[in-house]
Parts: structure tokens; C-alpha cells; sequence
């Protein structure tokens, strides 16, 4: 189950968010080598078994930290609490080394600078204030601890004035890494916010290419590249789909009477009504002026007719007068099926044909035709030959 999270999460984030994942376990195995080398020349004051049992509860915190940090679904707020959670306790771990390792404590707190690198990834001011106060004040801890309990290992003249030294280093350079990491942390944060407006830019831009300005259905343009794509798997896989073409009764005349304004507000409840009408699946657009359509998936004529008599019922039964007294809409609705391997335009042109029956047969009525018959069943065979 984890590693198919994993996946997930790499196939929707990249090398970046692992990448960003591994940075503190990559400083906490070089953090374990430079300890166990300082064990292997005697600069470690644990035996083997001491040492395996610490360096096995670190282990274990990293590991655990990791696998929460994997698992929170790459939420940004969340990950960058846990980073900072991660970084605390590989601090911790460099300190309690530091108290156990002799003459090598200013290469095991350099293990501590590398920490701080990674704050530049996620941190703002306040996390590299805690990260910083932490590993000073953890250091001078381990230095009042040594005196308190291994005073040999300091209390030489030499040697303290050398531990004195290492901690006022640590000091300043912890206070530039805090100033330069927030800046770079900073714009960093910068450069995020602007990538998101982009993508808000991009997506609100892609909208109103394929969004019609006054009804918000799809536009014609969006729904002929719909109608491709399902051209496509219907031949190929032998899907078929309905067409609807949705013809509102004269409409020239209400813009005549009533004005454009009135005019634009029928669309937008025609649209609406349609669009309530269908499932998630399916799509409706603005064809163009008063003329809509419904490409309705895996569906047969007898469904497509269900939906077309519910979308005109609707309109007849809405009440315009409301607003507009005297004002009433009904409409005329071809429908057919998509014949296998047919041309989309004869399609269209079927349900067209059928909004023209329907205005010849009194408007307000819903029209249909099937696919030819010798299209649907020769290309039928085709697709069941090829499967």
C-alpha cells in the first residue's frame, strides 16, 4: 500500500518532492558514518552495543518521521511543519553524538549547518529562529553537561578555550545562516507565489477558450474537440454516444419584443436548465445564438429521447412571465446516435434535420432518427472483427 502511494505521489510531484523528502536522512547518514568513524579511532565514548542501541533509536525516528512525511499526500502547510519537525529531531541527534564524541565535536556540529541548509527549502523567519535557538542552546548544554559529568575531555586550559572558540563559530555563523536562509527562503516563497498566479492565469485563460462568455456551457469551438475524442473511441472500442441539437422557438421574436437583455437571460435559464438535465458524464454547449447541444456518453436513442423530452418539458413549464409578463419559450429538439465510423458533420446534420421536422411539425416537440442502419451494423462487425 505505501509504495503504491509512493508512486502516486511521485508520478503527481516528481524527483522534487522525494528529493526534498530525503534531504534530512541524507545529512543523518553522513551524521552516522563521521560517528562511526569517530567510534572506530576511540573518539566515541559508547561500546558497540551502546552505540548500535543509540544510533538505532535515531534511526528510528527518522525513519518515522519519513514515512509521515511521504504520506501526507505533498499538502504544502502540512509537509513544511513536518520538515520542521524532521529537522528538530536530527538536531537532537547531532547534539546527544556531540556529547559522546571527543576532539570531533566541531565536525559532528557541522552535521548542524547542513540541517540549516535545509531549512532554505521550507522554512520561514520563525522555523529558522526555533532550528537555530535549538542548536545553540543544545550546544552549550552539551558543553555544561561535559564539565558537569566529563570535565577530563574539556577542562584543560587548551581545550576549553578551543570548546569556547567552536561555540561563539557556532554562534555567528548559525546567526548568517539564519539571515541568508530566510532570504532565500523568502524568495523562494516569492517565486511560488508567482508560479501559482500563472497557473490561476492559465487555467482562468483556458476557461474562457472553451467557456461560452454569456451562458458559461462549453462553447462550440470545446464541444466539436469533445465530439472528436468521442468519434475516436467509439470507433475504435464501438461506444456509441447521442446527439441532441436544442432549437429555441422564436427566439428572434423575443429579442423583438422584450429586448436583448431579456433575450440574453432566456439563454442563460435555457443553459441552465439543460445543464441540469444531464449526468457529470455527459456535455452540453452553446452551439451559437439561440441553438444548443447535448453529446450524451454511452447512450442510446431511446436514453438521448428521455433526456431531450425532460430538457423541453422543463423550458415549456418554466415561468418567464415572472419578470416578463406575457413571456413564454418552448423549443424543438432533434436527436440521433453516432453511426460507427460515420463523419462527425453527418452527425450533426441528422439532428439537425430532425430540428427542422419538429418546427415543420409544430415546434415544441422533440424529433429523432437513428444511425443508417447499414452504417451502425457493417461497422458494428468491423469493431467486433478488430476486438
Amino acid at each position: 500500500m505505501m509504495l503504491s502511494k509512493l508512486k502516486r505521489l511521485f508520478a503527481k510531484n516528481g524527483h522534487s518532492y522525494l528529493y526534498q523528502s530525503f534531504n534530512i536522512p541524507a545529512v543523518a547518514v553522513v551524521h552516522t558514518l563521521i560517528c562511526w568513524l569517530c567510534f572506530q579511532v576511540g573518539l566515541f565514548r559508547l561500546e558497540l552495543g551502546g552505540f548500535i542501541a543509540l544510533f538505532g533509536i535515531f534511526w528510528g525516528g527518522h525513519g518515522l518521521l519519513l514515512a509521515t512525511l511521504l504520506l501526507n499526500n505533498g499538502k504544502s502547510f502540512v509537509r513544511s511543519h513536518l520538515v520542521l519537525v524532521q529537522m528538530v529531531w536530527a538536531i537532537i541527534t547531532v547534539l546527544i553524538s556531540a556529547y559522546y564524541v571527543d576532539q570531533m565535536r566541531s565536525s559532528i556540529m557541522m552535521m548542524f549547518l547542513a540541517i540549516m541548509t535545509v531549512g532554505t527549502f521550507h522554512l520561514q523567519l520563525r522555523g529558522f529562529l526555533i532550528v537555530a535557538g535549538l542548536g545553540i542552546f543544545g550546544f552549550g548544554l552539551v558543553l555544561y553537561l561535559l564539565s558537569q559529568f566529563q570535565p577530563q575531555t574539556i577542562m584543560a586550559s587548551s581545550q576549553l578555550l578551543q570548546e569556547f572558540l567552536q561555540f561563539g563559530a557556532l554562534i555567528l555563523v548559525t546567526g548568517i545562516f539564519v539571515l541568508l536562509g530566510t532570504r532565500i527562503s523568502n524568495m523562494r516563497q516569492q517565486l511560488m507565489n508567482k508560479n501559482d498566479a500563472l497557473t490561476d492565469a492559465y487555467d482562468r485563460i483556458h476557461e474562457m477558450a472553451i467557456r461560452d462568455e454569456l451562458t458559461g456551457l462549453y462553447n462550440r469551438r470545446y464541444i466539436t474537440d469533445i465530439l472528436e475524442r468521442q468519434k475516436q473511441v467509439s470507433d475504435r472500442l464501438g461506444q456509441s454516444f447521442a446527439f441532441c441539437f436544442i432549437d429555441l422557438d422564436h427566439f428572434k421574436l423575443v429579442n423583438d419584443t422584450y429586448g436583448h437583455g431579456v433575450g440574453d437571460d432566456v439563454l442563460k435559464v435555457c443553459a441552465s436548465l439543460i445543464e441540469g438535465s444531464i449526468r457529470s458524464i455527459d456535455y452540453c454547449a452553446r452551439f451559437g445564438g439561440e441553438e444548443f447541444v447535448m453529446v450524451l456518453m454511452d447512450a442510446n436513442l431511446a436514453d438521448a429521447m428521455m433526456v431531450a423530452e425532460r430538457v423541453r418539458s422543463q423550458v415549456e413549464a418554466f415561468d418567464f412571465s415572472k419578470k416578463n409578463p406575457g413571456l413564454a419559450l418552448t423549443t424543438s429538439i432533434g436527436v440521433t446516435v453516432f453511426g460507427f465510423n460515420e463523419a462527425l458533420e453527418v452527425t450533426v446534420s441528422r439532428a439537425d434535420e430532425m430540428v427542422y421536422k419538429a418546427k415543420a411539425e409544430g415546434r415544441n416537440c422533440v424529433r429523432s432518427v437513428t444511425a443508417p442502419l447499414n452504417i451502425a451494423v457493417v461497422n458494428r462487425t468491423k469493431v467486433d472483427r478488430a476486438s
